[in-house]
């Protein structure tokens, strides 16, 4: 029995600064399929939080069980926990 084949997720987040330099960051959520990431995106473009700053969208695409440090390290330097 082999390992089976790697499986996408896909993160959708939001993060912006405001006029005070103040910066926010959210995850919103983890998904499995484009289409359900594209159905809350939807959604949530004209919720309070959000439809302010309508490019602070980020969708970013990990193959599961994949270690890609490079992308891992720079996650880590641009948020704030």
């Amino acid at each position: 029995m082999g390992i089976e084949k790697s499986e996408k997720v896909y993160v959708l987040a939001h993060e912006y600064e405001d006029e005070n330099g103040y910066r926010e960051y959210k995850l919103i959520a983890v998904f499995s399929s484009k289409i359900l990431l594209e159905k809350t995106l939807a959604e949530h473009k004209n919720k309070t939080g959000f439809r302010d700053y309508p490019n602070g969208f980020l969708v970013e695409e990990y193959l599961i069980d994949n270690i890609d440090k490079k992308k891992f390290r720079e996650f880590l330097q641009t948020k704030r926990f």
